[in-house]
């Protein structure tokens, strides 16, 4: 028989800067909750984030052009 150990939630702020070539930073938050069961975490959690994302680039001759774009998301777990 499995029984329900704890109730947990969770919040978390989170960023990061030059993290790659196609991302320059992103900052976000999330939330999540759940119950644990024995051994394991059964939950869903919902969150946001921004990101400074590269989605083209092209190398010609001479010159370099990249062209970024700010996206947000919307992770869910």
């Amino acid at each position: 028989m499995l029984n329900a150990q704890s109730f947990n939630h969770s919040i978390e702020i989170n960023g990061g800067v030059g993290l790659s070539k196609y991302t320059k930073y992103s900052i976000g938050a999330g939330y999540q909750s759940g119950i644990q069961i024995e051994k394991f975490y059964v939950g869903a959690g919902i969150g946001f984030r921004y990101a400074d994302a590269l989605y083209y680039s092209s190398t010609l001759i001479e010159d370099y052009f990249e062209s970024r774009d700010g996206k947000y998301l919307i992770p869910l777990t």
